[in-house]
């Protein structure tokens, strides 16, 4: 698996590599993004965007290069890399978290 979790411009969550997808998170929400593998990110725009690795996947190395400037570099980075295939990739608002 190999997989970049982004987000760009200031409406658009990006997810390239094995699999591609775009979502559309509603403004000033909380977003979720989950892998097959289990890895589960939470994802959120304040001017830049902002990704936690909440859970680490199953035998996947995680590399999170972090946003550093509004105008330039205004996104993390996320990539995730297994030897295992991406089956799915999913995203939404709705979790809840024990």
């Amino acid at each position: 698996m190999n997989l970049k979790i982004s987000g760009h411009s200031d409406d658009i969550v990006c997810v390239e590599g094995d699999l591609t997808e775009e979502f559309y998170p509603s403004e000033d929400q909380t977003f979720f993004v989950a892998v097959s593998d289990g890895t589960l990110l939470r994802v959120s725009y304040d001017g830049m965007w902002n990704i936690r690795v909440l859970i680490n996947g199953t035998d996947t190395t995680i590399v999170h290069e972090p946003a550093t400037d509004e105008d330039t570099n205004y996104s993390d980075v996320v990539t995730l890399t297994s030897e295992w295939d991406v089956e799915w990739v999913v995203g939404g608002a709705g979790i809840i978290l024990k």
